[in-house]
């Protein structure tokens, strides 16, 4: 082989072994985080576009960076899709190419916030929700 190949092969071997290490500990990251948000009982999804386009005739793809429920219990995944609602796909981050992952984990951040701002908004619209029941129930008591 000549000098050029078999430098560019050490330097890909190197560099793969990094990018692996990485991945690992973006991987036992993500496995923390989902850990912790399942010991909160968050329960409530969340999502960040990756990409998305749309045509003039209104046909449209999307990525997504989630968290919401994959295969019955909350994950942080990535869904993408197009117009047609049978095109998703839906998969955990753990699962996805590794592109996909160097895509989405300086993203994680984002998502977390993503996630605390939508807790607070169904807490408020629970809030709300928890008073006109309240305020119905004692109406019905006072016409009792």
């Amino acid at each position: 082989m000549s000098k050029d190949i078999t430098e560019s092969l050490a330097r890909i071997g190197e560099q793969t072994a990094r990018l692996n290490q990485l991945c690992d500990e973006g991987a036992a990251t993500i496995r923390d985080l989902e850990d912790t948000l399942e010991k909160m009982n968050v329960g409530v999804s969340a999502s960040l576009t990756i990409h998305s386009y749309e045509d003039h005739s209104g046909w449209y793809e999307y990525e997504h960076f989630v968290y919401r429920r994959i295969g019955g219990r909350f994950r942080i995944g990535y869904a993408s899709g197009d117009c047609s609602p049978e095109s998703e796909i839906e998969k955990p981050w753990s699962d996805c190419s590794r592109q996909i992952k160097i895509d989405t984990l300086h993203r994680l951040p984002e998502l977390v916030a993503k996630i605390a701002e939508e807790v607070e908004t169904r807490a408020k619209e629970a809030e709300k929700a928890i008073a006109s029941v309240k305020k119905l129930a004692t109406s019905m008591k006072k016409k009792g």
